[in-house]
């Protein structure tokens, strides 16, 4: 009876953490709190990058995130500014360079036939600065060569009709976001059901060792 609640609170424990942070299918923004962020990073706004900005890293900083896709594809910026970094898949590293002599947005780097499964992927600073625009995440067995995303609404809006009494229609957007600290706030609640959820089979367990 130990045995079986012990498997039974690793199998639980490991399913909410690969459903808290793997990447299925679809285009993700820099701004995803899925994605983990280690080390100093800012926010750069400019029009010309995918939803208008990009997560800009420094020294010894880095970006890490699971997925479950056969491939994907890194967007990223480049600048007379770039530096060096490494991408990480599966603990298997690869070069890669932010330089290049005149601006260069929405740049596609594709890292495909990854397999069935999921893959810890991390983009490490080595030297300069770096930075990530978004993540396009394949499904199994479906690569294909891609272009730049085109700019679309932005899915962490709402967009609402409201008449204003004239007859004209006029749209209004509400913004919503998931900042860090909600992020950190959904993560103690899954802890707290998890430890509950501990409590309640060691309960179980006495209670029927008790009986025995």
């Amino acid at each position: 009876m130990r045995f079986s609640v012990v498997v039974l609170i690793t199998w639980f424990s490991a399913l909410l953490v690969s459903a808290q942070y793997t990447l299925a299918p679809g285009l993700y923004d820099n701004r995803a709190p899925i994605f983990t962020m280690a080390g100093s990073f800012t926010i750069q706004a400019n029009p010309a990058h995918y939803l208008g900005d990009i997560a800009v890293w420094e020294a010894g900083s880095s970006v890490s995130f699971n997925t479950n896709g056969d491939g994907f594809v890194l967007f990223i910026y480049r600048s007379i500014l770039g530096g060096d970094g490494q991408v990480c898949i599966d603990g298997v590293c690869s070069n890669l360079s932010w330089f290049a002599p005149a601006d260069e947005y929405q740049v596609p780097i594709e890292f495909s036939n990854l397999g069935a499964g999921v893959h810890t992927v991390e983009v490490l600073q080595s030297s300069g600065s770096i930075n990530f625009d978004a993540v396009l995440i394949h499904p199994q067995a479906e690569v294909t060569a891609t272009p730049a995303p085109e700019a679309t609404e932005d899915p962490r809006f709402v967009r609402w009709e409201i008449d204003d009494g004239s007859g004209t229609v006029q749209p209004v957007v509400f913004e919503y976001r998931v900042d860090a600290g909600q992020v950190t706030l959904i993560q103690m609640v899954g802890g707290l059901l998890v430890l509950g959820l501990i409590f309640l089979l060691l309960t179980l367990w006495r209670i029927f060792n008790a009986r025995d």
